[in-house]
C-alpha cells in the first residue's frame, strides 16, 4: 500500500482500488463512487492508504518520461522505488474534526491586525512609503557572501558549510547522524541572529547567499529566529523555531533531486512533490526522535490560515504557533529567492505579496509582526541565484 492524498482520491469518478485508514482498516471499497460528500469525510481521516503497488511502479517509469527513452532505459529506476516505498508512513492523527467556540476577544485582536495590514498594503500600494528612508547601496558592492549580513562574513561560511555537510548526511541515509550537525548549525544561527536583531534595519540584512537547495532552511531560520525574539518568544522556544524552520523542507531530501529542481511539474509531480511533509515529519520523529513541537513544521509548513493549504487543509490555531512563524518566513525566502511563479525585484515586493495573501494565508497578528521587525521599505536587488 501507499500514502495517497485526497485531492489524487478526488481525480476519479470511481475509485479503481480499496482505500485504507492509518490502522489497516478499509474505508472505501473499490468500485465505489466518488462523491463531495465521501471526500468531505476523507479530510478528516489523518492518513490514507490506497492499494496500488502496480500502479505505483507505472508512475516511477513516468516521472522518468520528463527525460528520453534512452534515458529511461539507460537509468535504474532502483532509487526511486525505495523512495516511494519510504513514503509509506503513518502520520500523527489531526485534529480537524473539533470545532472550538470562537473566542470574541481573539477574535476581535484578529480583526484589528487585518486592518492594519490593509492599511500597510496600500501605504506600499499608493504611497510607496516616500516617508521612510530607502536602502540605496549599490548592488555591485555586494560578493556573494552578504556583507552588508547581520552575520559576519566569515560566520555565514561556517554556518553554510556545516549546513551542507548536514544535508549530505541525511542524503546518505544517515539521518540520525546528522542531528548533532544540525544542532550545531541551529546554535550558530540564534547566537548571531540575537546578537545583532536590535540594530537590524532590513530583511535583506538576514540573508545568506549561495545555492538555494544549501541556503534556504538557513535563511528561514535565520528568519525565523528574529520573527521568534519579536514575538517574545522565551530563550528555549527560539532555539526549537530556529531548528524547525532549518528542517522544514527535509522530506524533500528522499524526494528525486530531478523533481525537486524542475520549475513547472506535471500533475504527478506536484503530488509527489505534496508527500514532502509528512515524509520530513517522519524522518524527524522516527529517525532524529526530534519534539513533536519541531516535526510539526515540517508537516504543517505548506497550511494556510483559511485552510486551503496542503496536506490536510487545518486553518487558524489548529496550525501549530511555529508552524505559523515558519510559513511566513518561508514563503518571504522563497520570494526573495526568485523561487516560485510569482516574481518580485525585492524585499518590498516581497512584503507586499505576503500583504496579498493576509489573513488568508497567514495569522494577522504574525505577519504585522514580521513586516514591522524591520522597515519594509527595502529596495536593494535581489541577490543572483
Amino acid at each position: 500500500m501507499r500514502l495517497i492524498s485526497v485531492e489524487e482520491i478526488s481525480s476519479y469518478k470511481i475509485l479503481p482500488f480499496d482505500l485504507y485508514n492509518e490502522n489497516e482498516e478499509i474505508i472505501l471499497r473499490a468500485g465505489e463512487e466518488i462523491t463531495p460528500g465521501k471526500l468531505l469525510k476523507l479530510r478528516y481521516v489523518s492518513s490514507l492508504y490506497a492499494d496500488v503497488r502496480e500502479e505505483l511502479e507505472e508512475d516511477v517509469i513516468e516521472y522518468q518520461d520528463v527525460e528520453s527513452e534512452e534515458d529511461i532505459i539507460e537509468e535504474s529506476t532502483d532509487e526511486d522505488e525505495i523512495y516511494l516505498e519510504e513514503i509509506q508512513i503513518k502520520e500523527p492523527k489531526r485534529r480537524k474534526s473539533q470545532t472550538k467556540p470562537k473566542d470574541p476577544e481573539k477574535e476581535k485582536l484578529a480583526h484589528e491586525y487585518e486592518k492594519k495590514l490593509e492599511e500597510t498594503k496600500h501605504k506600499l500600494d499608493y504611497e510607496g512609503g516616500d516617508d521612510e528612508p530607502k536602502s540605496s547601496i549599490p548592488f555591485e558592492h555586494i560578493t556573494y557572501e552578504n556583507e552588508l549580513s547581520c552575520i559576519p562574513v566569515k560566520s555565514q561560511l561556517s554556518i553554510k558549510n556545516d549546513y551542507k555537510k548536514a544535508i549530505n548526511t541525511v542524503i546518505g541515509d544517515s539521518a540520525e547522524d546528522s542531528k548533532d550537525i544540525y544542532l550545531d548549525v541551529r546554535d550558530q544561527i540564534v547566537e548571531e541572529t540575537l546578537l545583532t536583531i536590535d540594530d537590524l534595519i532590513y530583511k535583506s540584512q538576514l540573508k545568506v547567499y549561495g545555492e538555494y537547495n544549501y541556503t534556504h532552511g538557513i535563511n528561514v531560520a535565520v528568519l525565523s529566529t528574529a520573527l521568534a525574539y519579536k514575538l517574545k518568544l522565551n530563550d528555549s522556544q527560539i532555539k526549537d523555531v530556529a531548528l524547525a524552520a532549518m528542517l522544514h523542507d527535509i522530506g524533500k531530501l528522499k524526494i528525486p533531486k530531478e523533481i525537486v529542481e524542475k520549475q513547472a511539474l506535471t500533475s504527478k509531480e506536484s503530488k509527489l512533490i505534496q508527500l514532502h511533509p509528512q515524509v520530513g515529519y517522519r524522518i524527524l520523529k522516527k529517525e532524529m526522535r526530534l519534539s513533536e513541537s519541531i516535526a510539526l513544521v515540517a508537516l504543517e509548513h505548506h497550511e494556510k490560515n483559511d485552510g486551503s493549504g496542503y496536506p490536510y487543509g487545518i486553518s487558524g490555531e489548529q496550525i501549530s504557533l511555529y508552524s505559523q512563524i515558519v510559513m511566513i518566513c518561508d514563503v518571504y525566502d522563497n520570494l526573495t529567492s526568485n523561487r516560485g511563479l510569482i516574481k518580485v525585484k525585492n524585499s518590498k515586493e516581497a512584503i507586499k505579496t505576503l500583504l496579498d495573501g493576509g489573513s488568508k494565508w497567514f495569522t494577522p497578528w504574525i505577519l504585522y509582526t514580521f513586516v514591522y521587525m524591520s522597515n519594509y521599505n527595502d529596495t536593494l536587488p535581489l541577490a543572483p541565484h
